[in-house]
């Protein structure tokens, strides 16, 4: 199985005449070199959503370096004024949003 890009990855609004565009069409997302487009959907709620996808796309891998940290806490030691059960789900979510990532069985 491949491994992703490595991070950090940013994201920037299209740009027009060298400036960023006040109502961009497409947000390019950066990694060690141009990774993808998010295309802008026309109508509500159109470029707001778009840059909103785009940041949570560049934070993906800090994201899953931050659950695999999360996933290889003990399940029997929960943190202060969280239940154990409550933990447990937290700790499987986090193993589960790990295995989608990166196509490997939870």
């Amino acid at each position: 199985m491949a491994r992703h890009t490595p991070g950090p990855w940013t994201y920037q609004p299209e740009e027009r005449d060298g400036e960023p565009a006040a109502a961009p069409s497409f947000f390019t997302i950066h990694a060690p070199h141009y990774f993808a487009d998010v295309h802008v959907l026309v109508g509500e709620p159109g470029w707001a959503r778009a840059e909103a996808d785009a940041r949570l796309i560049a934070a993906a891998p800090e994201l899953l370096e931050a659950l695999r940290w999360i996933a290889v806490l003990s399940p029997d030691h929960p943190p202060p004024g969280i239940l154990p059960m409550a933990w447990r789900a937290a700790l499987n979510a986090a193993s589960a949003v790990i295995a989608k990532a990166t196509g490997e069985a939870a």
